[in-house]
């Protein structure tokens, strides 16, 4: 039995033209407050960036030295729905919109197999905010479900799994953690 296909899309859960008892579910909670299910969850990844230093008089040489690591933005999708969740997701971006402060929340996307009750896998995502929320863009041509995106920037994440790869040092539940602020 399948669990993942690349080849499906968000759009293919929405519109229920996949049988989902072979998909994970995600499962997205803000500080603890469940935000239902989500369809597609990407950007989870992260870059070292690097300083580069030509050497004098050797053209053909560069120095790398490596600075700081770089998190990308997360992306969550899923059919639209207008609901008590979806409501507490707008009021959350749209806090600060006038004072400019943010509200930096920990986000848990859980990754559930449906015939599992726990989760195989948690994602911890360290003080995240909402930078973008989208609607998919609506066209009489193409017969398809209205799609809600919401984009977060954060501090860090860890990866939990029930089954972990061990890392330097580190618990026997984390596969790695790169937060900022250490709890």
């Amino acid at each position: 039995m399948a669990y993942f296909d690349s080849s499906v899309t968000a759009l293919d859960i929405a519109m229920g033209n996949m049988d989902r008892t072979l998909l994970s579910v995600f499962q997205v909670k803000v500080d603890g407050d469940d935000l239902g299910e989500w369809a597609e969850v990407k950007g989870i990844s992260m870059s070292r960036e690097v300083h580069e230093i030509r050497e004098g008089g050797t053209n053909g040489w560069v120095w790398k030295f490596p600075k700081g690591i770089k998190y990308d933005d997360i992306q969550i999708n899923r059919g639209y729905v207008y609901n008590d969740q979806m409501k507490r997701l707008v009021d959350w971006f749209m806090t600060g919109a006038e004072g400019g402060t943010v509200v930096r929340k920990n986000i848990t996307i859980e990754i559930q197999r449906p015939e599992q009750d726990a989760p195989h896998t948690e994602i911890d995502v360290f003080g995240a905010f909402p930078i973008k929320f989208s609607f998919q863009d609506l066209d009489t041509a193409k017969d398809v479900q209205f799609v809600e995106e919401l984009t977060l920037t954060h501090q860090g994440y860890q990866i939990r799994n029930e089954n972990p790869i061990r890392l330097s040092g580190e618990g026997p539940t984390t596969v790695w953690r790169g937060d900022l602020h250490k709890k």
